[in-house]
């Protein structure tokens, strides 16, 4: 390769790979310090290394020693239409094209009309993960489901999980979360960047031609 677009090759290189230097990753994502360190809590969240659900199973966790586990209970006003509950967050700055995930699981003995329910929130939207209409009333422990959100751009985003309970909270409903990952930010340059640098290499291969033509 010339020595004159060796410089440019080592640039387009830095553009691919500047959206994954500045994308965040979650601080503690598999509870691994046995603590909720790095989240932000409301409400009751313990760390637990295993947890026998409503039906007689136990669930241990996906990733390491240990997972979250959120009780709906404890702070009001968390979610519009519930009563009380408990949420666990955090903060990132992340990359177009880039995916959240985290494992999830569902633990009630809550029963209907009192229909308790678990969320994940991203930057103000929620989606339901489950409830007790789904789940089955009188007690019902899923097994491990996964959830993934895509980010649509750019940005910092706030990403919450809780569950909560509904119409009194006479009987708590529980959420167990683990292994949170952020995928690697895909290598996509700016448009801006892209025409820089496609005018490097247009000016580059101009002045080999008049090289090579004296």
């Amino acid at each position: 390769m010339s020595n004159l677009l060796k410089p440019l090759a080592l640039a387009a290189i830095g553009l691919c790979v500047s959206a994954a230097a500045w994308a965040d990753s979650f601080t503690n994502p598999s509870f691994e310090t046995g603590n909720v360190n790095g989240w932000t809590v409301q409400g009751s969240v313990s760390v637990q290394s295993s947890v026998t659900g409503a039906t007689g199973v136990t669930v241990n966790p996906t990733q390491g020693s240990y997972f979250g586990y959120l009780t709906s209970c404890c702070v009001y006003g968390l979610m519009p239409g519930y009563t009380d509950g408990s949420t666990l967050s955090q903060e990132l700055d992340l990359a177009a094209g880039q995916k959240i995930s985290f494992d999830w699981f569902w633990n009630s003995y809550d029963y209907l009309p009192f229909n308790d329910a678990a969320f994940v929130t991203i930057n103000g939207v929620s989606t339901m993960l489950d409830n007790i209409a789904q789940a089955g009333s009188n007690g019902a422990t899923t097994g491990w489901n996964t959830y993934t959100f895509t980010v649509p751009s750019a940005g910092e985003y706030e990403v919450q999980v809780g569950v909560f309970n509904n119409l009194d909270n006479g009987v708590n409903s529980f959420l167990g979360v683990d292994n949170f990952q952020v995928s690697a930010a895909p290598a996509v340059p700016e448009p801006s960047s892209l025409a820089l640098l496609g005018t490097g290499l247009i000016g580059g291969v101009g002045i080999l031609r008049r090289k090579f033509a004296l």
